[in-house]
């Protein structure tokens, strides 16, 4: 690893050509293949510098390095001369303005600092995705086997195909959507701060069987097993029968099917938690005849989203998998404005 330098005082940073300044040989020293000097150095391209506003500058970096998250040179350089602004907001004899045009980085301004020893990041995920998916599962953990939480996971094919990324939730998962009808190899890369980001594939193709459902219809109007107002969403206090649409991707037809529902959360309490239906033809869709039953408890706050993990199984031994997000449309409060009431024009 190169370190990176701060080395603000007289000419450090000069780059005005006739000879090669401190930073200019912290950069151009070594090889690639033997790396040596700095990745990056910030100096100051004038003599005539002042202890008082060179040190400002420099501790501003660091601040906003360690105590900031500002973990970008190009970040920290501006943090500094942030703080120096700060220090001196009077800019005596103009010196905050020049020593904010002065002090300059060279390097990558978008290259992040490791602030400690990096580890190795590992991603686990389906290497094959059937045609017809609309998500995938990505698992993220460090070399002792922990959940990685708030890795950032992206998932990229042909720029423009598919392109999608999220934050690893506090198990080290997490879940992005897959473009309909994108087929072939797709690029995951992974990184957090402090770990060596990890780059993998996985290929997108048809399949002989594959089903997913793409649509869970809400029934809460009362009739059947359903108790609720019949706004077709799932609200608090509320008995809910869903229905899913389910779609063969696949070129065979596949029977007998289990479809059952679960969730990982204690105020969703199920009363049918599998239905059964006969088979679907290839590329045909088809609505489950029973609904699933779940209640939702009367304590719940709109707003509050709920994660159902839906399992489909066959005849033949194949399993699949599909997390549906729904969100619980009751009542809230939300703040929108205030008025102060009072006497002798202090009404504002």
């Amino acid at each position: 690893m190169l370190p990176f330098v701060t080395n603000i005082t007289c000419l450090t940073g000069d780059f005005e050509g006739t000879y090669d300044c401190r930073n200019e040989a912290f950069l151009k020293a070594g090889t690639p293949n033997t790396p040596q000097g700095a990745i990056g150095a910030i100096g100051t391209a004038t003599g005539k510098t002042h202890t008082c506003f060179n040190n400002i500058v420099s501790a501003g970096i660091f601040d906003g390095i360690f105590n900031h998250e500002i973990y970008y040179m190009g970040g920290a350089l501006a943090f500094g001369k942030y703080i120096l602004y700060e220090s001196y907001p009077g800019n005596p004899a103009n010196h905050v303005v020049q020593f904010s045009y002065w002090n300059n980085l060279m390097g990558d301004p978008g290259l992040e600092l490791w602030t400690g020893v990096p580890e190795n990041l590992n991603i686990s995920y389906n290497s094959t995705i059937p045609l017809g998916s609309d998500q995938i599962e990505i698992s993220v953990t460090n070399d002792l086997g922990e959940s990685v939480e708030n890795a950032w996971v992206t998932i990229l094919k042909d720029e423009t195909d598919l392109f999608s990324n999220e934050f690893t939730d506090n198990e080290g998962i997490v879940y992005l959507p897959i473009a309909s009808g994108v087929t072939g190899a797709v690029k995951i890369t992974a990184s957090k701060h402090n770990f060596i980001p990890v780059q993998d594939f996985f290929i997108i193709g048809e399949t002989n069987v594959f089903v997913n459902t793409e649509i869970m219809i809400i029934d809460d109007d009362s009739n059947g097993l359903s108790s609720g107002n019949g706004d077709s969403e799932i609200g608090s206090n509320e008995t809910i029968e869903a229905f899913l649409t389910l779609y063969n991707y696949g070129s065979n037809t596949t029977s007998n099917l289990t479809i059952s529902i679960s969730s990982e959360y204690d105020f969703i309490t199920f009363q049918e938690s599998s239905v059964n239906t006969s088979f679907i033809l290839p590329n045909s869709e088809l609505i489950t005849d029973e609904p699933l039953v779940f209640t939702v408890d009367p304590n719940i706050i709109g707003g509050t989203e709920v994660f159902f993990d839906i399992n489909i199984s066959d005849a033949n031994g194949n399993n699949w998998q599909k997390r549906i997000s729904k969100i619980i449309h009751d009542s809230n409060i939300i703040f929108s404005s205030y008025e102060v009431v009072g006497e002798n024009n202090y009404n504002k």
